[in-house]
């Protein structure tokens, strides 16, 4: 069973139980899930280079709807301090932080999508941390896709993890990445 596939069914059983919550759910309650959009994601693979990792996130939106629609994604990043850019570039807007990691929503690239049409681009990220011989893995990358602005309901949602691959070129058994905390120490200037 794929993973839409159990939302839906869960989303059915547990129905009657969530209309009952929703009765004493207070007025601000998160953005519900509409179905007038789905975005997939593919893999996001770092790459090993001299000044870090630089990877990119296959996104795909499509319109589900009856109408040509504007979406917006939002998204938080793997990796505090990763997000690059969108490829085609398009707007993006920088929110509140989540878990230490940055949040944004940009506009997905070429305006409106038409019924039944799908748009593909993709989400640069670049994490500036010495290189590894061991693969490694930082999980917790979350995207949706929102009708407008993002202001309005959520249609879709997808997870990510940021796979980072070793100096000598492996995915296979990463260990979990861990971000430093503190800035790396400066070097003295010379002559001082």
């Amino acid at each position: 069973m794929n993973t839409r596939t159990g939302r839906r069914l869960a989303g059915v059983v547990l129905g009657g139980g969530a209309a009952l919550l929703a009765l004493a759910a207070p007025a601000t309650a998160a953005p519900t899930t509409d179905s007038s959009a789905d975005i997939s994601v593919g893999r996001l693979v770092l790459e090993p280079t001299n000044r870090g990792y630089h990877g990119s996130l296959p996104v795909t939106v499509t319109n589900n709807g009856p109408d040509a629609t504007y979406f917006s994604v939002f998204l938080v990043e793997p990796v505090a301090g990763s997000l690059g850019r969108l490829d085609p570039e398009e707007a993006c807007g920088f929110g509140a932080p989540k878990d230490n990691r940055r949040t944004a929503t940009c506009s997905v690239p070429g305006g409106d999508i038409e019924p039944g049409e799908s748009r593909s681009f993709s989400i640069g990220f670049d994490v500036l941390t010495p290189t590894r011989d061991v693969a490694m893995i930082a999980k917790g990358g979350r995207i949706s896709v929102n009708v407008g602005d993002g202001r309005s309901e959520v249609a879709d949602r997808a997870s990510f993890a940021a796979r980072f691959r070793s100096t000598s070129g492996s995915l296979r058994n990463p260990v979990p990445y861990v971000q430093d905390t503190r800035p790396a120490p400066r070097s003295p200037r010379p002559g001082r």
